[in-house]
């Protein structure tokens, strides 16, 4: 499910108790402007600080709540790449050595 932003704002301004009309003032806006950020799913960072300083709450925490971060995968996958690459580099490692070995027999 997609998180949005400007639902969770609205939201949380309706809890609060605090109309648009107000938070508008409140972040130096217009109403028009809070009406259109609570259409969206994203917004500004420096808009997002002053809302949540105004409703006092945390809405970054809420967004990264909702992301699916699989540290632990990631970690795996780029420990296969390199587990990957370094057999590789092994297998030139051995191929250099039998063209040395064999430069050996040829002088």
């Amino acid at each position: 499910m997609q998180f949005h932003l400007g639902k969770k704002i609205r939201e949380y301004a309706k809890l609060k108790g605090i109309k648009h009309t107000e938070l508008a003032q409140r972040i130096i806006t217009s109403k028009q402007n809070i009406q259109n950020i609570y259409r969206r799913e994203s917004i500004d960072i420096l808009l997002l600080v002053k809302i949540c300083n105004v409703l006092e709450y945390n809405f970054f925490t809420d967004y990264l709540a909702q992301l699916d971060f699989d540290v632990e995968k990631e970690i795996k996958e780029v420990l296969n790449v390199l587990k990957q690459s370094l057999q590789e580099k092994n297998k030139e490692i051995e191929y250099l050595k039998e063209i040395i070995e064999l430069q050996k027999y040829i002088r």
